[in-house]
């Protein structure tokens, strides 16, 4: 469900299949609301990428660098979702996604990672969270597991 690419890709150029369409017909924007996505991760090349990818989509779109810089965009404005990478300082063993859900956060939260692990996985599949995507991810299951997460939330 899920593609991947060579881990080096300076090698090869990605196959079309992995290159996301930047058309704005997305969920998001058809609801016309903007949906708010939070997404966490320590990679700047994630931020510019995906964020980017979510704001030609119709998402509004804010960035944090990790658990701590969430939790201040958290208190200051309500999200409709949260896309977490897993493997960051703070949330190694989604300490922080735990956290979050004992604090009663009202966002749908979907987890990325590019280092996806047993151990992980089944800690994932015990919490309630919307999602669970591996880097790189395809572009057209984010958009369809987005698009139905805000369609439910509203």
């Amino acid at each position: 469900m899920v593609g991947s690419l060579p881990r080096d890709m300076s090698a090869s150029a990605p196959s079309a299949e992995y290159l996301p369409s930047l058309s704005n017909a997305g969920a998001a924007a058809a609801s016309g609301e903007q949906a708010r996505v939070l997404l966490v991760d320590d990679d700047a090349n994630v931020g510019v990428v995906l964020g980017g990818w979510l704001n030609c989509k119709g998402y509004a779109v804010t960035h944090a660098t990790g658990p701590q810089q969430a939790d201040e965009r958290l208190a200051e404005t309500t999200f409709d979702l949260v896309i977490s990478d897993i493997h960051m300082p703070g949330n190694e063993r989604l300490e922080w996604i735990e956290q979050l859900l004992q604090r009663g956060c009202s966002a749908a939260i979907v987890l990325l990672t590019g280092n996806p692990e047993f151990a992980t996985a089944c800690r994932a599949a015990n919490l309630s969270v919307a999602g669970y995507l591996v880097k790189p991810p395809n572009f057209q299951v984010v958009e369809e597991l987005l698009g139905r997460i805000v369609e439910e939330k509203r």
